[in-house]
């Protein structure tokens, strides 16, 4: 294994150890919506929720890094193609990166957020994230690999970038402080991830397919209508300050529409191959794409009707697309970590790792059925029968027990997940 190799091992490695400590946090954030809560003055909600936001946050990042640095930098024969100047900038990269990691965690732990919603690191720590982006995106600029997938990975670099920029601006007013946390948000999440992801998952079906000419022509189409519909899912918070219906009505068939070619295009190049077996990669890709037609396809098209988000906004309906999303390219991440350990240990890998597949999609639909559910009854509840908020609390408590399950059902999946892949590491690292 080489230095670039072992850059990218330590990146995974990092990605994946702060996934499990948000497991962690984001089970006591959900314990503290049961009756009897038994932090509930030892530990506050708004610490322990924005301090799993943080952990999630950095998990992606970190993940999208690593996979993206192994997709662009490989060849169509498997070499790393780096140059000693751009190795030098990516150990620099990654070095920013492990510091930031650390200072975030300590941050976080020692209760210094930012104390805006989805939007937690200090201000100090987002310049550092913005310096580590930098790092990254000057590394791979002149990386002469695959040119297409370095391409739209880099733009989502860029967007994810901006969109952090965007989050430290000072607003004047409430209003001006809303459009920039939407802003900042949608460029990180619905933009700058999905690019990132769509690279991995479209990189992980053209080695699985052998099939890599189709892959880019699939990447590139996919790449187009999922940025509009992730711009048109950025300005949708925004609706409510004047936004003319006919955009709104005009992003609402626009939006699964684009999850429609987006699934067309996957399937395709599935499909092309007959001899294509359905290998750990392919389940998790295949996991990404319902975790977009669900989290985009559904929910996301339903938030770009005014008329539909005066009434669930503020409920769980609200940020489940925004989760789902994240959990989208978590499994991209995921899925090029099978990717990677199957070819580091000479296999391929068919059958093994069912379980935790397994584990984190069933985690993940209890997931969305409990917080979905949650949403519909705050809804009707609060919104429409007018019933006040702890009385609706109390009627949510079995849907909150679906949710923790689900949790723990997810993080046993990516614990077995990091086991293996720790396992199969060392095994070829000896």
């Amino acid at each position: 294994m080489n230095a670039t190799e072992r850059t990218i091992y330590g990146i995974l490695g990092q990605a994946f150890l702060l996934l499990l400590l948000y497991g962690a946090a984001a089970f006591f954030t959900a314990v503290k919506f049961l009756p009897a809560d038994p932090l509930a003055l030892g530990v506050p909600y708004k610490h322990v929720a924005a301090f799993s936001d943080v952990l999630l946050q950095l998990a992606v990042i970190n993940g999208l890094l690593a996979g993206g640095v192994y997709a662009v930098t490989y060849n169509t024969s498997l070499q790393l193609t780096l140059v000693s100047p751009q190795k030098a900038a990516l150990l620099w990269a990654y070095r920013a990166l492990t510091t930031l990691n650390i200072l975030a965690v300590l941050a976080s732990f020692l209760g210094i957020f930012e104390g805006r919603y989805l939007l937690s690191l200090p201000p100090l720590l987002d310049v550092l994230l913005i310096i580590t982006l930098i790092l990254f995106f000057i590394a791979m600029l002149t990386e002469g690999g695959m040119e297409a997938f370095k391409l739209v990975w880099l733009t989502g670099l860029v967007s994810l970038t901006v969109g952090v920029a965007l989050g430290i601006l000072p607003a004047i007013d409430y209003q001006q402080d809303r459009v920039l946390r939407s802003l900042s948000l949608g460029l990180q999440v619905n933009i700058g991830y999905t690019l990132m992801a769509l690279v991995l998952l479209f990189w992980l079906l053209a080695r699985e397919a052998d099939l890599q000419n189709m892959a880019v022509s699939a990447l590139y189409t996919a790449a187009t209508f999922m940025v509009i519909s992730g711009a048109l899912l950025t300005i949708a918070p925004l609706y409510t300050f004047g936004a003319s219906t006919a955009l709104s009505t005009i992003a609402f068939l626009f939006v699964p529409l684009s999850i429609l070619v987006f699934i067309g295009r996957v399937f395709r190049v599935l499909l092309d191959d007959s001899y294509l077996k359905v290998t750990a990669p392919i389940r998790w890709c295949i996991l990404v794409v319902g975790l977009y037609s669900i989290g985009w396809g559904i929910l996301g098209a339903l938030s770009l009707l005014p008329g539909v988000r005066q009434w669930t906004v503020g409920t769980w309906l609200d940020s489940l697309q925004y989760q789902l999303t994240v959990f989208a390219a978590v499994a991209a991440v995921l899925g090029m970590g099978a990717y990677i350990s199957a070819k580091r240990t000479i296999k391929v890998i068919q059958t093994r790792g069912w379980f935790s597949f397994w584990m984190v999609a069933l985690g993940l639909l209890g997931w969305a059925l409990s917080l979905g559910g949650a949403g519909l009854v705050q809804t009707y509840s609060e919104r429409i029968l007018s019933i006040g908020y702890l009385d609706v609390q109390k009627l949510l408590v079995p849907l909150y027990i679906g949710w923790i399950i689900a949790l723990l059902m997810l993080m046993v999946g990516v614990m077995w997940y990091v086991w293996r892949f720790r396992s199969e590491h060392s095994l070829e690292s000896s």
